[in-house]
């Protein structure tokens, strides 16, 4: 089910007592506002016992208000458009955001206008049912209007606030909801997977450095095999490349890839024609793929890495059962090692 803005009635059930560890600072903070929750990705890391020092704080007061109630030299930035005061106070950065609604978002990305609003319906705006948990550290008081600690900690999934609207309102949370399950070891629940295949051709308008950084992300916690897999399965390969690959091709490139390491990146991104302009000729963007490949540092030619690559597509053990090459492979692999 997709959700609408809770009663503050239905709030006031949903409320939970747990000690989760926070910096103090943070508490001098909330009370300096006087009214307001730490929410967004510190919550849901300190439920999967992980650490961070960026902090996301959602409050009732208007922000016309938020200069004033802080020391200047605390103040990073003050962004109006958002409703937003970004405070850096030693190595803690927060980010204080008053309860909001937005407007249509025009270019995808951004509301075209912001509204105060109840905690509630700034519940329901967020991506994620896990990002849309709320928690006080001075009364231990965590709540979740939404389900997200059940999906989180019982079903083990990111499941879509308002699925497949929301993709629609800002197409990079397409590629966010895929670099979430991978940070947080999480699967896709099955509408929010079905979401983002109905959605996924959105994806081609989203800038390159964007989808770059995203995916560079997902390449911190999971090898490229199993992004490109994951892509595959909710159509964002398809997306990007312009045409339908079938699953043995995703596998296969993906294994042969795997060997240029941080590279792979890169390599990944120009076989998709995309990192540099969807409309390259093939002729341009094997020019650069092969520039590409030249940040191989010296000593780990590419010749090198598509002999290993062969030699583990052609071992009996390997988990794709009795390789062959596709056509495909097979062309990228000759391309490659022409390059030395």
């Amino acid at each position: 089910m997709w959700f609408s803005a809770p009663s503050e009635s239905n709030l006031e059930r949903t409320h939970h007592k747990i000690d989760l560890l926070f910096p103090n600072v943070l508490t001098d903070v909330l009370n300096r506002l006087g009214q307001g929750w730490l929410t967004g990705g510190a919550i849901r890391d300190a439920l999967l016992g992980k650490t961070t020092q960026d902090y996301d704080i959602a409050t009732p007061v208007r922000f016309d208000r938020f200069v004033d109630l802080f020391p200047s030299l605390w103040i990073k930035a003050v962004l109006p458009n958002y409703g937003c005061i970004k405070l850096q106070i030693k190595n803690v950065q927060i980010d204080i955001t008053m309860y909001r609604k937005e407007g249509v978002y025009k270019d995808h990305r951004r509301p075209s206008r912001i509204y105060a609003t109840t905690r509630g319906h700034d519940a329901v705006r967020r991506d994620v049912t896990m990002n849309a948990l709320y928690y006080d550290p001075r009364s231990h008081t965590l709540v979740d209007s939404v389900g997200g600690i059940s999906d989180l900690m019982r079903m083990g999934w990111v499941r879509a606030i308002r699925g497949q609207e929301s993709f629609e309102e800002d197409y990079l949370r397409i590629l966010r909801v895929l670099r979430f399950t991978f940070q947080c070891g999480l699967i896709l629940e099955p509408k929010t997977a079905q979401a983002m295949q109905d959605t996924s051709h959105l994806v081609r308008h989203i800038h390159p450095d964007r989808v770059r950084s995203e995916i560079s992300k997902c390449l911190q916690v999971a090898s490229i095999s199993q992004v490109m897999q994951r892509m595959h399965s909710c159509k964002v390969i398809e997306a990007l490349m312009g045409f339908t690959p079938d699953s043995r091709f995703v596998k296969e490139l993906g294994v042969v890839l795997q060997p240029f390491g941080p590279q792979s990146l890169e390599t990944f991104m120009t076989l998709l024609g995309f990192l540099y302009g969807r409309q390259l000729s093939v002729e341009a963007r094997m020019d650069q793929l092969s520039a590409a490949l030249s940040l191989i540092p010296m000593g780990q030619k590419p010749v090198r890495h598509i002999k290993k690559a062969y030699i583990r597509l052609s071992n009996p053990n390997c988990q794709i059962s009795n390789f062959r090459p596709s056509k495909a492979i097979q062309a990228i692999l000759a391309y490659l090692s022409t390059l030395e």
